[in-house]
């Protein structure tokens, strides 16, 4: 079984918590920035656009499910981060929870990488209880089937999450079936600046796949998802230039993920124990100004509060 986190070895007690300290408070930065910075910002596009799809045309609305795919994952590892540093600064190690899903290079991969709590929780107590692939293939496809769907109808009672989750089944069955669904969290073109084209392909078509399940959880119903998806490929595609409401939040994203690729080798992009001290605190301090500077006024509550 993979360990999702390893603690380095100290030689004095006083540099380990002096190491507790630091890399938890960079934990609870990170999640801070993902949060109020990342995730609250792009809450408002998303909700607007989500709110009258049928105003915007096919470019805005594929913005707007990146948007919200950025959002949710921000939001929910942001305070999965948090949750993890505040722990560590106070004595308990817990699992990474998040781990770089949209750099995942299969579904198969994703599923290893998101939620890897709540995803562990349904392995050991729904699916492998049903029999999980000791069956035969069409009793293994069936008991695939019932764990999504349920992961799916654990977010609510709504046929939307239902969809989803039975999607993302469809995704995941064909990598079953070939056997590719066993592979381990391989880092992406690991030791390499840039990942080869065959990684690219397979990241992007993943991502592409992901971002379609997405629209489905985050329509109020199934008829608003699927009017959704028709207006992505039936509005016209020259709507003009992309204005100030969406580049801001475009920008959030593409830095988030420059972040997250050139730091992939870190436990998490506000990785930075191995600058000084001082260096670290000014980072500490520009980051916090930043915060308080765009982040939205008023009470911003967490997603997965509502689940």
């Amino acid at each position: 079984e993979r360990s999702y986190h390893l603690l380095p070895q100290f030689k004095h007690e006083t540099h380990f918590e002096g190491w507790r300290l630091s890399s938890g408070l960079q934990l609870i930065l990170w999640g801070l920035i993902k949060k109020v910075i990342i995730a609250d910002t792009l809450s408002a596009v998303v909700d607007t656009v989500y709110a009258a799809p049928g105003a915007y045309s096919g470019p805005f609305l594929i913005l707007a499910t990146l948007f919200f795919a950025v959002q949710i994952y921000c939001d929910f590892s942001g305070y999965s981060d948090m949750a993890v540093g505040t722990a560590r600064i106070m004595g308990y190690d817990l699992m990474t929870n998040f781990s770089r899903p949209y750099f995942a290079d299969s579904v198969a991969d994703f599923w290893r990488r998101w939620h890897i709590s709540l995803s562990t929780w349904f392995r050991d107590y729904v699916y492998i209880p049903l029999g999980g692939s000791r069956a035969g293939r069409s009793a293994h496809i069936f008991n695939l089937m019932v764990t999504f769907a349920v992961s799916g109808l654990w977010h609510g009672a709504n046929w939307t999450f239902l969809v989803w989750g039975v999607l993302n089944a469809l995704y995941y069955i064909p990598f079953m079936l070939l056997n590719r669904h066993r592979h381990n969290l391989d880092t992406i073109a690991e030791g390499r600046i840039l990942p080869s084209a065959s990684e690219v392909i397979s990241v992007a078509v993943t991502f592409s796949m992901t971002l379609v399940a997405w629209v489905f959880f985050r329509a109020d119903s199934l008829s608003q998802a699927f009017s959704y998806l028709y207006g992505i490929v039936s509005t016209p595609w020259v709507s003009g230039a992309i204005t100030q409401t969406y580049a801001w939040p475009l920008a959030l994203c593409g830095v988030l993920f420059i972040v997250e690729w050139f730091q992939r080798m870190q436990p998490h992009g506000f990785q930075m124990n191995g600058w000084p001290v001082a260096l670290r605190w000014v980072a500490y301090c520009a980051v916090i100004t930043i915060m308080i500077g765009v982040g939205k006024s008023g009470h911003q509550p967490f997603i997965y509060f509502q689940f």
